[in-house]
């Protein structure tokens, strides 16, 4: 065979397989808005029969606790669902794009409000986020874990006004260098002896490096989750703390660490 016939071979041999990854990507894109679309739908519509025919069972106030779990459900489903349609796509197109603080800490606010409803979480900017590059995509699973627990802290533990919950953050990410910062209202006006032995024991967790035997019997989440998961799941070396500002009636938790 000449020279020529291989060429012209191999330039066949592409013009075959791009046109068999175009057809494949029509028929992939076709598959994930069904799943997306008509697929969600379905299940959002049955979500919203449930809860409604519940309402004719019982007040709000007795299945409220139902609703949550429902509420959680319906958040583990959609999560699935965006798990499906990772399976339908080629896979260098698999990964997450690269992402910024601030989208990250929305993600993690927009979990929570649909784990707990009943309570609104009204984000407050200490100062604009500031970035000098994103994360990468990589990342983004364990960073919106990250924020869903300190969400989920607040969510445990802050002082509310009717049923809603005040958080003060700073988002900075400048020459690899991270810097969350997150304040809740805390009713400091009290004994806080008990609260503060449980901030010691936990810190002293953490400077003993005790802290994984200890994450369990947290029920998955809590402070020592977050350190956990910035130290093995991230890789970096956290600067951890957090604890009362008692003239501003605040419990804060700050990190620090870099990531490339």
């Amino acid at each position: 065979m000449a020279q020529q016939d291989v060429l012209e071979f191999e330039e066949f041999l592409d013009i075959v397989f791009d046109y068999l990854w175009k057809k494949t990507e029509k028929n992939l894109v076709v598959v994930k808005d069904k799943i997306k679309g008509e697929i969600a739908s379905s299940y959002s519509d049955a979500f919203k029969k449930l809860r409604a025919n519940l309402e004719y069972v019982a007040s709000k106030a007795k299945i409220r606790e139902l609703n949550r779990k429902i509420n959680e459900a319906e958040t583990d489903m959609q999560n699935v669902l965006d798990k499906i349609c990772f399976w339908f796509q080629r896979s260098e197109e698999s990964k997450h794009a690269d992402f910024d603080l601030e989208f990250v800490f929305l993600m993690g606010l927009h979990t929570i409000h649909n784990m707990h409803p009943e309570c609104k979480f009204i984000p407050n900017a200490i100062e604009d986020s500031s970035s000098d590059k994103k994360i990468k995509g990589q990342y983004l699973k364990s960073f919106a874990n990250i924020f869903y627990n300190i969400f989920d802290n607040i969510y445990q533990n802050a002082q509310r006004d009717d049923e809603r919950v005040s958080l003060d953050y700073l988002l900075k990410y400048e020459k690899n260098n991270i810097h969350i910062l997150v304040e809740n209202p805390y009713d400091c006006s009290g004994d806080l002896r008990e609260e503060m032995e449980k901030i010691n024991m936990t810190k002293g967790l953490i400077e003993s490096g005790k802290y994984l035997s200890k994450i369990k019997g947290e029920g998955g989440t809590g402070i020592l989750k977050i350190y956990k998961m910035i130290l093995v799941d991230l890789g970096a070396i956290p600067e951890m703390d957090f604890g009362f500002v008692k003239e501003k009636n605040k419990f804060y938790i700050e990190l620090k660490f870099r990531k490339e």
